[in-house]
């Protein structure tokens, strides 16, 4: 497993894995925002992916906005989930941000499906809204 930062030519497999936990994890709307995202000339805060046996099966950055900072568009693909590839990138994100900004806390905004994985990883809710992300995908705001 390795992790690498992101290069434009890896879209087409950062939008796969996307599409992999579309149903569940993503709504419609957010498909937009995130090639909106990788497609930005210059991605502004570090975004990576995570190779494993030559295949692309995982991203997610980091960003800082307002004096705050935040886990970014974080996915593995779905047929790989529970295999601790996302632990593993999330963990490597959270080094990431400890190390260029110490002692300041990590955001994630995440859905009820996730919010377990982000507690074992020691973050806590600080905000809930019951769909805050569209029909039936409620939003968790965590820190640790």
């Amino acid at each position: 497993m390795e992790i690498r930062p992101y290069t434009k030519d890896k879209f087409d497999e950062c939008i796969a894995i996307f599409m992999s936990n579309q149903d569940k994890y993503f709504t419609d709307p957010e498909l937009g925002e995130f090639k909106h995202y990788l497609r930005k000339e210059t991605l502004r805060d570090p975004y990576f992916y995570l190779v494993e046996g030559g295949e692309v099966i995982g991203c997610g950055g980091i960003s800082k906005e307002e004096g705050e900072v935040f886990l970014t568009w974080g996915m593995i693909r779905r047929d790989l989930h529970g295999q601790g590839y996302g632990k593993a990138l999330t963990k490597f994100r959270m080094r990431a941000i400890r190390e260029k900004y110490p002692n300041t806390p990590i955001i994630i905004n995440t859905a009820q499906f996730t919010k377990g994985f982000y507690e074992k990883l020691g973050f806590k809710t600080k905000a809930f809204k019951k769909n805050g992300f569209g029909s039936g995908l409620d939003k968790y705001t965590m820190t640790a």
